[in-house]
């Protein structure tokens, strides 16, 4: 799996994610999103619901880790906010 394909994925399937988990933004961080990614790296989707996280890792096949951009410690926010990849 590639970081062009989580992205179209994501980005194909936008409206209906939004409206479904009712989200205004979503992005992709981690080992995927700066291309170093490989067959052991999870997803790094940033949301914090147990329903996006399980429809996410069913889509994908692959552990998801989630959670709120404005949750995350300082330290975290920064290495997060240079990986980023919004959708």
């Amino acid at each position: 799996m590639t970081k062009a394909y989580i992205i179209d994925y994501l980005s194909s399937h936008k409206e209906e994610i939004f409206s479904k988990f009712s989200l205004t933004n979503m992005g992709l961080f981690g080992s995927y999103a700066s291309g170093h990614a490989d067959e052991q790296s999870d997803k790094k989707d940033f949301f914090l619901r147990d329903d996006l996280r399980e429809y996410l890792q069913n889509v994908f096949g692959k552990s998801v880790d989630v959670g709120y951009v404005g949750s995350v410690r300082k330290y975290y926010k920064e290495k997060i906010d240079n990986d980023i990849v919004y959708v």
